[in-house]
């Protein structure tokens, strides 16, 4: 089974009570003139510290994924009919197609086989053609696409047409749940523009 980052969220309410009682211990041990001072001194420090993290974590949640974003470029980029060529990664892609159970695909949807280095069509047969789009995922904790990416770019049959970061800064100091999808650092927001993986879309030239 899964265990999540965020099932330690039931425990925030006894570190809080566990704070308190610490702070309440120290301030037995100053002198009387001082306890009310150093109740406010620490209890301030452990408030800003929750506070930085909350107003991150809030802006985080705020800003549009970069899954969003990505998929809005397309729909309102590529005309209907063209072949959109995804290499996923398990649960992370665009979803294009809302609506493809009532009126229909809007676009041909390929993939990418890793093993034998080909496009797989909408009906998962290798195909020896170029699609008209090409959408590539990095992740903090996937980079497998970053070779295929350096192909494309250096083959001159595609253009970088458009790219949506959420992390400037692969070094940064993010910790991500390896096992969520949401994207979405749980600690060290520096360097984090937005939730979400990078992605960068690749345009066939004429």
């Amino acid at each position: 089974y899964t265990v999540f980052v965020r099932y330690m969220m039931p425990i925030l309410p006894i570190i809080a009570v566990a704070a308190a009682m610490s702070i309440e211990t120290i301030s037995a041990i100053v002198k009387p003139r001082l306890r009310s001072l150093t109740i406010g001194v620490l209890a301030c420090a452990c408030a800003l510290c929750a506070l930085r993290l909350s107003v991150h974590a809030c802006r985080m949640f705020a800003a549009e994924d970069t899954r969003v974003r990505a998929a809005q470029w397309v729909l309102d980029t590529a005309d209907r009919g063209k072949v959109i060529a995804q290499l996923v990664m398990p649960y992370v892609h665009i979803e294009l197609e809302p609506e493809i159970l009532i009126s229909g695909a809007r676009y041909r949807h390929w993939t990418y086989d890793r093993d034998r280095h080909v496009f797989l069509d909408e009906h998962g047969k290798g195909t020896q053609g170029l699609p008209d789009f090409i959408v590539v995922f990095t992740t903090r904790e996937n980079r497998m696409y970053e070779p295929m990416a350096a192909q494309i770019e250096s083959s001159g049959a595609y253009r970088r047409a458009a790219e949506f970061t959420a992390i400037k800064n692969w070094n940064g100091p993010q910790q991500f749940d390896r096992q969520d999808t949401f994207l979405v650092p749980y600690a060290g927001f520096d360097g984090t523009e937005q939730p979400g993986p990078n992605i960068v879309i690749y345009e066939r030239l004429p």
